[in-house]
């Protein structure tokens, strides 16, 4: 059965449970034996990013939470599984600039401050949300479009179209319909072993950023005599730049650009900061992290998504490779994820959404189809195919009032969500 058949998706395996995780004190072995093998405190530093600025994580630190990922359901939003009621959050950008809470869609990365974690009688994971604040991977623009290999190239960084890549309204839901030229914001995680953004939202730019073009990603390279900076494999000029002291081999950062290239067609910098997109440094005594290998450094220390992860102590499932998908339980202390739990797998797996509404309209029986209705916004899902239905069947949908959770997928770039569970509130 192909993988991304949404019987083989239904399959797929369960989270890690938080539950599991160790008690603090068991962990401060660990933590210290590690911070001692680092060369110094500021090499630590430098290593960290936010908690899957670009994958995906959740902890807890007293009795509140954070998460950071990208936006996978509507009702509240979802981030990693746990949802957030965001209807009294403040919402900004990672420029700490303000934003409506419409800009909360589907795929955007974000970083979501919260109160304390409860478990419904549906075993859903929840949370009021007090602060979310959205985190781009790139803002700037399409300077080519491969539709055939499903790619574009946004200032010189490759961005790979999925099956799951959320691509807004704006352009028909297509790549097709992403004009040349376009100014647009990417969400994503970046894949080192295909050196290529694996995109999980495309957008057009919002107005007041069209000239405020930037990326994220790890400093591979510094040319202190030629003034430039090597980002994601790409080299770009920071000639201008009055304080560099950002661009450090390993640093994850973000880099600030001008709108257009200079005479030699290089993309050039005007200012560079922490990638972190902030929220992701405190310790933690809880944590889960989704995200792609970036660096194995050895048997027992791995960087995930610009994430220092010491592996000594834990239990490692799959094989760690560059570019894998590893999802991560453990404790985080002074920047280092120190995990009790490891499980890898290929970084292909399609994204799974889901979303708690209630019928908008009446039931399409003979396309097989309903608009969802989370809040203010609407999702089409279709319901052919095979579907595991809870506390009721297909012949239920029609004339149901109660709420709906659907859980599905979004195929080769369609908006329509095809389901794989249908569950009843009653």
């Amino acid at each position: 059965m192909n993988a991304n058949h949404p019987a083989a998706r239904a399959r797929a395996k369960p989270r890690l449970n938080l539950p599991r995780l160790q008690p603090w004190r068991e962990l401060l072995p660990d933590v210290a034996a590690f911070a001692g093998a680092l060369a110094s405190a500021a090499l630590a530093a430098v290593l960290v990013g936010l908690i899957g600025g670009c994958g995906g994580g959740v902890g807890t630190e007293g009795t509140g939470s954070f998460a950071s990922g990208p936006i996978t359901g509507y009702g509240s939003i979802v981030v990693n599984g746990i949802h957030f009621d965001e209807a009294s959050a403040s919402v900004e950008d990672d420029d700490a600039q303000a934003r409506d809470r419409s800009t909360l869609a589907l795929g955007v990365v974000v970083q979501v401050t919260g109160g304390a974690l409860t478990t419904d009688a549906n075993g859903i994971q929840r949370a009021t949300a007090s602060q979310v604040r959205t985190v781009r991977a790139l803002l700037g623009k399409v300077t080519s479009r491969n539709l055939a290999a499903s790619e574009l190239q946004v200032l010189d960084q490759r961005v790979l179209v999925l099956a799951d890549t959320v691509i807004d309204a704006a352009y028909s839901s297509s790549l097709a319909g992403v004009p040349l030229e376009a100014v647009v914001e990417v969400y994503g995680a970046y894949d080192a072993a295909a050196a290529a953004w694996r995109a999980t939202r495309i957008a057009p730019a919002p107005v007041d950023k069209a000239n405020s073009f930037s990326l994220r990603g790890t400093v591979s390279g510094v040319n202190d005599v030629a003034k430039t900076v090597v980002l994601n494999g790409s080299t770009y000029s920071y000639a201008g730049v009055a304080d560099a002291s950002a661009f450090k081999e390993g640093a994850l950062i973000k880099l600030e650009l001008e709108s257009d290239t200079d005479g030699d067609g290089r993309w050039v910098a005007r200012g560079g900061t922490s990638g972190s997109g902030g929220g992701g440094s405190q310790d933690r005594d809880r944590v889960e992290m989704e995200g792609l290998i970036d660096r194995i450094d050895s048997t027992t220390r791995w960087v995930v998504d610009g994430t220092v992860v010491d592996v000594a102590n834990a239990r490692v499932s799959g094989t760690p490779r560059v570019g894998a998908k590893a999802e991560l339980s453990g404790a985080l202390r002074s920047g280092v994820l120190v995990a009790s739990d490891a499980e890898v797998s290929a970084s292909t797996s399609q994204r799974t959404y889901e979303f708690e509404g209630r019928l908008a309209a009446p039931v399409d029986t003979a396309a097989s189809r309903f608009t969802l209705r989370s809040g203010a916004r609407d999702t089409v899902v279709s319901y052919a195919g095979g579907v595991a239905y809870e506390h009721g069947s297909a012949a239920k949908l029609v004339g149901y009032t109660g709420k709906l959770e659907v859980k599905g997928v979004f195929m080769n770039g369609s908006s329509v969500l095809q389901a794989t569970k249908i569950s009843f509130d009653d």
